[in-house]
């Protein structure tokens, strides 16, 4: 694949997600609507999340924080790091 079609590939995934990531977090959409609508707010006084139902989720508890972003001083540097860590070889 080329670079050029690879970027297209990665602007349409912003339009439009897809990969069984997104498939997931769908799925997880379904389940916190049915929990949402029977959960007691009392109990559980915050709304459950799509990301909370996927197994593979790190961030599924409430407890955990995201990482922070890895951010290297120099442009090229980060852009390299980005390339590298898609697989992309240089």
């Amino acid at each position: 694949m080329s670079m050029p079609e690879y970027l297209a590939w990665v602007e349409y995934a912003t339009v439009e997600p897809f990969g069984s990531y997104f498939d997931d977090l769908r799925a997880g959409q379904v389940a916190a609507a049915i929990y949402n609508v029977n959960r007691d707010p009392e109990k559980v006084p915050d709304p459950f999340k799509a990301g909370e139902f996927a197994a593979w989720n790190a961030l599924h508890r409430r407890d955990v924080a995201p990482p922070d972003p890895i951010l290297l001083d120099s442009p090229e540097a980060q852009s390299e790091a980005i390339m590298r860590a898609m697989g992309i070889s240089l």
